[in-house]
Parts: structure tokens; C-alpha cells; sequence
């Protein structure tokens, strides 16, 4: 019992201790899979590139044929993607050889 009060109370005193990260690394480095929170600025159809901003660097992805994008409960056809610019978003991607591929795209219905 003490040890799980314990182990509370540093998962506590981490969470609210640390920043959250940015990019956040969930699986191996040949095929690294990861999710980047940031601000959109903006998703070009042709290209299928979708950039945000994380802090004050831009980050660029392109968004895989199969890929979700939400905002809030609602799914968002591509053509709509662009005009949500400014919302809060979370990228989730794989890396390999240099290039980003997301995933799953989740626009916060709140700026």
C-alpha cells in the first residue's frame, strides 16, 4: 500500500513538475513513431503538407492517404484542413529516412 501511495506521489510531483514536451517518442528508431503538439499554420491540398508551429520553430508533415483528421468529435475532409489555422493541434507520425508521415491530425475546437 505504501509503495503505490508512493509511486502516486511522484507520478504527481513529475506531471506537474514538467513541461509538456513537444515531440514525444512512442516507439523504435528505425520506424520512429511520434505525436508534436503545436498551433497550425496551414495544409497545402496539392502537396499534402501540413505545417504547425511548436514553440516558434515550424513543423512539416505530410499526411498519409489514410490518415484521420478530427476536430473535436467531427471527422474533416481535407479541403477543410487550411481554414482551422490557428487552432491547437496534435500530429501523430511516423519518421523514416528524414520525412514525416502523419497519421492522426486532432484540431482543439478552442483556439
Amino acid at each position: 500500500m505504501f509503495r503505490l501511495l508512493l509511486r502516486g506521489a511522484v507520478l504527481a510531483v513529475v506531471l506537474t513538475t514538467t513541461a509538456q514536451p513537444a515531440v514525444v517518442r512512442l516507439g523504435s528508431q528505425a520506424s520512429s513513431e511520434a505525436s508534436s503538439i503545436g498551433t497550425l499554420v496551414g495544409y497545402d491540398t496539392k502537396t499534402r503538407v501540413l505545417t504547425i508551429r511548436v514553440g516558434k520553430e515550424p513543423e512539416s508533415f505530410v499526411l498519409a492517404q489514410k490518415a484521420s483528421v478530427r476536430l473535436g468529435s467531427r471527422v474533416l475532409r481535407e479541403e477543410e484542413i487550411g481554414s482551422h489555422a490557428g487552432l491547437k493541434v496534435k500530429v501523430r507520425f511516423t519518421e523514416s529516412g528524414g520525412r514525416r508521415v502523419a497519421n492522426s491530425v486532432m484540431l482543439s475546437p478552442m483556439a
